[in-house]
């Protein structure tokens, strides 16, 4: 199966570097997400290109690379990636970071009573 994507794309990928590649890919469209969910934020998604007021793109590049890469560059393969990643990323209260062991019920019904 490498052999077919490399002799298609010219790319080599094993499973470590294949691996990583899929979680960057998912970070960026969880951040990407954060950015463009974010007030005085507006997204063009025919270009990619975001544009925001300077203290929305200081609070945001202060915290992470990844908010300054889109800044220059925007993001033309978030509608992709959002078909990728957009229903199995958890988000806001739902998040759950894989050093943390499983919610528990007593923890998810106090979260589910939060949000309704």
């Amino acid at each position: 199966m490498n052999e077919k994507i490399f002799m298609k794309f010219g790319l080599s990928y094993g499973e470590i570097k294949l691996k990583a590649k899929y979680n960057r890919l998912r970070i960026a469209h969880t951040k990407f997400g954060e950015l463009i969910s974010h007030t005085g934020v507006t997204w063009n998604c025919e270009t990619g290109r975001i544009e925001a007021a300077g203290e929305v793109w200081c609070g945001f590049t202060q915290r992470d690379k990844f908010f300054t890469t889109f800044k220059n560059v925007g993001c033309k393969l978030y509608s992709l990636m959002d078909l990728v990643f957009g229903k199995s990323t958890a988000k806001g209260s739902f998040k759950n970071p894989s050093t943390t062991g499983p919610q528990t019920s007593e923890e998810e019904r106090r979260i589910e009573d939060w949000l309704w």
